[in-house]
């Protein structure tokens, strides 16, 4: 079983109380969660055990078994969660805890401080150092923030241990809320997201106005317009090199010009000098004489 491991997280992080930014390891030293938000002082206990039954019958409570305790609301949790999924046996999640043998939780706004009875030099490592239980310092409305680095199953127990200072002798509800980061930073992502821009002609040398279409006068013959319109299609190579302001050759379609392979001429504009050479003048027919018959 793999589950959240604080002795292993104070080895790695070489700290008693998590903070923000630390990563909270498994007992196989996997990461599990990250500290990431924490508006509270900061006072969070990772060394005492959750309580129990047995801990209310050496504190002298009347029915021990009928307390609530933190290690029974997690076998309770992890009891109507596979009850809930039809996960049993070794395939039931937390198969091996029981109110017994639990994990140690991270107990959230616990206020556990450590104090030193003597200073003295010659004090070898953590001898001497003592652990209490004080009231809370955080004040309503503070909270803590977590994220998941895997699939996790998370128990929270509103601690309701009414002995001690831990609580302040008054236990309180505890609230929690799942935030799936992922799908808002998808959404958030989506309603940004524009649709592509209509990239409009450049002025200059690249995009050139198309020729425009004369209107048809009045009277004369629908097609007499196309004999006013010249097509010649010609390979790249045989135009002219150097372009003019008025140079139509090419078009500027969505920001990328491209060589046209027609060109329209009007009927004012001069045929080209090679198309003046190649016509010719129709030669005219010599009337034959009549055949003579014998």
């Amino acid at each position: 079983m793999e589950y959240l491991s604080l002795s292993h997280t104070r080895a790695s992080t070489h700290k008693l109380v998590p903070e923000v930014r630390d990563e909270l390891l498994t007992n196989l030293r996997n990461p599990i969660l990250t500290f990431i938000e924490d508006t509270s002082p900061g006072a969070h206990d990772t060394l005492t055990a959750a309580c129990d039954a047995n801990q209310y019958i050496a504190l002298g409570i009347d029915k021990p078994e009928e307390h609530g305790s933190c290690a029974e609301n997690l076998v309770l949790a992890l009891k109507e969660l596979n009850e809930t999924a039809g996960l049993k046996g070794a395939k039931a999640i937390g198969a091996d805890i029981s109110v017994n043998i639990a994990p140690t939780p991270l107990h959230l706004f616990m206020n556990a401080p450590l104090h030193l009875e003597q200073a003295d030099s010659q004090v070898s490592g953590a001898k001497g150092i003592t652990l209490s239980v004080e009231e809370p310092q955080g004040e309503k409305r503070t909270f803590v923030r977590f994220r998941a680095e895997r699939d996790v199953v998370v128990v929270l127990s509103a601690c309701p241990m009414d002995i001690g200072k831990q609580n302040g002798a008054r236990c309180m509800a505890a609230n929690f809320m799942v935030d799936d980061v992922q799908k808002s930073e998808n959404s958030a992502k989506s309603s940004h997201v524009k649709g592509p821009k209509k990239l409009a002609p450049k002025e200059g040398h690249d995009a050139k106005p198309s020729v425009p279409e004369k209107p048809r006068e009045e009277g004369k013959d629908p097609t007499q317009k196309q004999k006013q319109l010249d097509t010649i299609s010609s390979p790249p190579e045989d135009r002219p090199k150097k372009h003019t302001p008025n140079d139509h050759s090419t078009v500027s379609v969505h920001g990328t010009s491209e060589p046209t392979q027609e060109r329209l001429r009007t009927q004012d504009e001069a045929p080209p000098a090679e198309l003046r050479r190649q016509k010719k003048k129709p030669r005219k027919l010599q009337p034959r004489a009549p055949a003579e018959t014998q």
